[in-house]
């Protein structure tokens, strides 16, 4: 009974090793080019520099479904187009999927795309520059909570009697008016 378990045991194993798994890799990679551009590049790669049959395309929605061949066999691949932001500017996605396929077909065809835009449309815009925020005027009667975080500052001092702040670590320079004048306590 022992021998007969392990047999099956042995059976299954190697069945499980045998049977194919499908492969669901993508690569993907993103691109500072206009939607139009990135399209156009993707069918005319497909069509004309691969030579391979288009089954299905659709430029609105970004997608084209074509064989990959290989040794006289056809396998499913697809290209998607998603628009998204690349570096603060408008740009777009590319997915390149052939699942019966070594993922490095797929990014053989991906680095492909890419230097088919660099050689008809140049490098990418560059991105835009940052401008350098310009720091707000503090104003010293403000009581918002976020101005609590901001380091010591003469709002966070104690007031005295007369509601005046207390000097800043045994500070005894005369206090001034909003004149630059100097007053006495």
């Amino acid at each position: 009974m022992a021998h007969c378990l392990r047999v099956s045991w042995c059976l299954l194993a190697l069945f499980a090793v045998s049977v194919p798994s499908v492969a669901q890799a993508r690569k993907t990679a993103d691109v500072a080019y206009q939607y139009e551009q990135v399209w156009s590049a993707a069918v005319r790669m497909v069509r004309v520099d691969l030579a391979l049959p288009i089954n299905d395309r659709d430029e609105s929605i970004g997608y084209i479904l074509f064989e990959y061949r290989e040794q006289n066999r056809a396998y499913p691949g697809s290209v998607e187009l998603v628009r998204v932001a690349v570096e603060g500017r408008p740009g777009v996605r590319i997915v390149l999927q052939i699942p019966a396929m070594p993922s490095y077909i797929e990014q053989m065809l991906i680095d492909r795309l890419r230097r088919k835009l660099l050689d008809e449309f140049g490098e990418p815009p560059p991105p835009p520059r940052r401008e350098p925020r310009e720091e707000q005027p503090r104003d010293d009667d403000s009581d918002e909570p976020g101005d609590r975080n901001r380091g010591s500052r003469d709002e966070d001092r104690p007031r005295d009697r007369d509601g005046d702040r207390a000097p800043r670590n045994g500070d005894r320079s005369p206090r001034r008016d909003g004149n630059g004048q100097g007053r006495r306590r």
